[in-house]
């Protein structure tokens, strides 16, 4: 991460000067006539939004119709629409993260395009109660009521970030996750930075715990693949609940799994289950949503990313973004 510290730096002038043009009204920030509340970060991935969009959504909608938009990542959608899981090149079509987000939360409606704000704007034809956005706090854009900034207790700000810690003044709140698989210094130590850049989020700093869900005992070996902004937290996270890893393949972050990617899992997991018959073969949900091999997909258990959060700081989050709406 230390080689990347300079390009950082340059592309830290260059969102200063976008922050900067919307500051002074020369770029302009559509309001829509629904609350918009936004899950982003200041780093690149990996922090847990989608588990905490899962989380929030799955709150909200117990009396609110809510919309979540997502960006069509490294997928093929040129213009916005709602996610059609029946289609079956979903993923490849709509994003990976936008399936996973509808498969886990069909109470909602999930919408996937190109650009946020458009595709925002397009589906207020369903006339939602709130918009939820994913990745929105660097989308500036869409006006928003409530920005929700996400900080990974394991890198803190470590990692390269692409916003500098002073934007947290645009946030309403932060949410540190993973404080589970971080050292408790370290999690203190990021409450104190943001706390001494943006005094007013001083007691709007909360926690979350990530923790991922397996459906046997540990007493099963495990073969793990996965294409995650941060797959060492994954991996790290089973250690911890005593799971024993003997072969770990992790691909780059929304990777799409080729056929040829899935036969060499496939045959790679056959191969070390000759010598351990007891061997699981795991992935995210993430990642089962864009495979196609019906033979892998038999033998795969998936990984449940779950996130907590203590009571208390759980009733007084959802507090206060119902009082932005």
């Amino acid at each position: 991460m230390m080689s990347l510290k300079p390009i950082e730096k340059i592309y830290h002038l260059l969102v200063a000067s976008k922050n900067y043009l919307y500051a002074q009204n020369y770029f302009s920030i559509k309001k829509l006539h629904v609350p918009v509340v936004s899950v982003g970060n200041l780093s690149f991935g990996g922090v847990g939004k989608t588990p905490c969009i899962i989380f929030l959504a799955g709150e909200l909608s117990k009396n609110k119709k809510i919309n979540i938009i997502t960006k069509s990542y490294k997928a093929k959608l040129k213009f916005p629409a709602a996610v059609d899981l029946e289609n079956p090149s979903a993923a490849a079509i709509f994003g990976d993260e936008a399936c996973l987000i509808q498969t886990k939360l069909p109470q909602c409606r999930v919408w996937s395009g190109p650009v946020k704000a458009d595709t925002a704007h397009a589906s207020l034809l369903e006339r939602p109660d709130i918009l939820l956005l994913d990745d929105g706090f660097s989308h500036r854009k869409l006006h928003r009521n409530f920005d929700l900034v996400l900080i990974d207790a394991t890198q803190g700000f470590d990692d390269y970030l692409r916003e500098p810690i002073s934007s947290l003044v645009r946030a309403n709140a932060v949410l540190i996750t993973k404080v589970n698989l971080a050292d408790e210094q370290k999690v203190m130590k990021i409450k104190e930075a943001v706390a001494t850049y943006v005094p007013k989020l001083k007691n709007k700093i909360y926690l979350a715990r990530a923790r991922a869900e397996l459906g046997f005992s540990n007493q099963h070996p495990i073969f793990l693949f996965c294409g995650l902004a941060q797959p060492q937290s994954f991996a790290e996270d089973l250690q911890k609940q005593g799971y024993r890893i003997v072969k770990f393949e992790f691909y780059p972050d929304h990777h799409a799994y080729s056929s040829s990617d899935q036969k060499k899992i496939f045959a790679s997991y056959k191969k070390e289950l000759q010598s351990q018959p007891m061997l699981k073969l795991v992935c995210t949900q993430k990642d089962f949503v864009k495979l196609s091999d019906e033979d892998l997909k038999n033998f795969i258990s998936i990984a449940d990313l779950s996130f907590e959060m203590p009571n208390d700081q759980k009733e007084d989050l959802l507090g206060n973004i119902r009082k932005s709406l």
